[in-house]
């Protein structure tokens, strides 16, 4: 049995939804699972075991398919009648009731990974993403990574956060998801008002400190090991 995922989003959204692969594998455990994605990420699952085969646009799918299930809001027949999908074709309806969260304004209460599963019509068990990449660089006891795109918040992190014994880094800011892993991967401690680098750490396992400006359309998960400042009202940031 074969099952084709579909997401044109960046390697950061195939990276969460990555995270439906375990749900799959346990309602069907003889599935084979492959992706169709973007042509510039098509390497984001290339360590994934899971992931039988990935495809793009530019080389569409040449399997049977017995379901197909897309989880990006754009037209799925867009490539899907390029393509000679000989096996059943099941775009999953349920995503239109979450375009609006996934790239509209809609706020809601479920976590991003709830939100995937819910499209996939399963059931979300703290289920993480699953891309399989081992990061390359060691991590260092008491480094504490800052990752702050807002510059004022840093009178806030010394004020508010109990990190006086420990040594600060400043996390750097890499394009590529995997590099962005290793970088992160150096520290035991994240501090953060980024929603990727919330989620890229905790899949590392991170303690995360999250100053949530309350701008995201899902509920940040933290998987039990972190915490959340609201930092939405601070006048330093208006």
């Amino acid at each position: 049995m074969n099952i084709l995922l579909y997401h044109l989003g960046t390697a950061f959204d195939c990276f969460i939804a990555s995270s439906v692969h375990k749900g799959i594998l346990d309602k069907y455990p003889e599935i084979n699972i492959y992706w169709l994605i973007s042509n510039n990420i098509i390497n984001v699952f290339q360590y994934s075991k899971n992931v039988k085969k990935v495809f793009c646009p530019d080389n569409p799918p040449d399997v049977d398919v017995d379901i197909c299930l897309n989880l990006y809001p754009v037209d799925l027949n867009a490539i899907t009648d390029k393509a000679d999908i000989k096996g059943g074709l099941g775009q999953d309806l349920c995503l239109n009731k979450f375009n609006d969260i996934l790239c509209g304004s809609k706020k809601t209460q479920m976590n991003i990974f709830e939100v995937y599963y819910k499209i996939c019509g399963l059931n979300w068990n703290k289920q993480k993403s699953d891309i399989q990449y081992y990061p390359r660089n060691k991590s260092r006891i008491n480094r504490v990574g800052i990752a702050i795109k807002d510059s004022k918040l840093n009178s806030y992190i010394s004020s508010n956060l109990d990190i006086k014994d420990m040594k600060l880094w400043k996390v750097p800011n890499k394009i590529n998801i995997f590099k962005q892993l290793d970088e992160i991967n150096r520290c035991n401690y994240i501090i953060t008002d980024d929603f990727m680098i919330l989620n890229l750490s905790t899949y590392l396992k991170k303690y995360v400190y999250y100053l949530s400006k309350d701008s995201n359309n899902t509920k940040p998960e933290m998987f039990r090991n972190g915490e959340i400042f609201n930092i939405s009202n601070l006048n330093i940031l208006s």
